[in-house]
């Protein structure tokens, strides 16, 4: 049974990552690098440093209300749930199908058995 669930899981990873790379195949396939190099010489860089205090911000939030969620099952450190939100986060721009929840799962294993804390999209 649990061998059957590994390989069922490495499956669909692989099926994940498969499926990753043609999406940026086609997202990208034709990218002109000039155009984008143009755009981002015109950025306007002072909204650099409030756009990524936002996010950080944002991310704040959600692992306080993790924290919040979890605290009558288990108390859990705010530093871990923002460093998983983060990573979730993260993972789920470049993976398609929020494979970002599985590796939050992996990366804290000692969180992982409470089963809420990866539930939910964006969380």
């Amino acid at each position: 049974m649990i061998k059957h669930f590994f390989s069922q899981r490495s499956v669909q990873v692989g099926a994940t990552i498969l499926l990753s790379a043609l999406v940026f195949y086609i997202a990208f396939r034709s990218f002109s690098w000039t155009e984008f190099l143009a755009a981002i010489s015109r950025f306007d860089r002072r909204w650099l440093l409030p756009s990524i205090g936002l996010a950080l911000i944002g991310y704040g939030v959600r692992a306080l209300r993790w924290q919040v969620i979890l605290q009558p099952i288990q108390p859990v450190p705010l530093p871990f749930l923002f460093q998983a939100t983060v990573l979730g986060y993260f993972v789920n721009l470049v993976l398609p199908v929020n494979i970002g929840e599985l590796v939050r799962a992996q990366h804290f294993p000692e969180l992982s058995y409470t089963g809420l804390l990866w539930l939910g999209k964006g969380g």
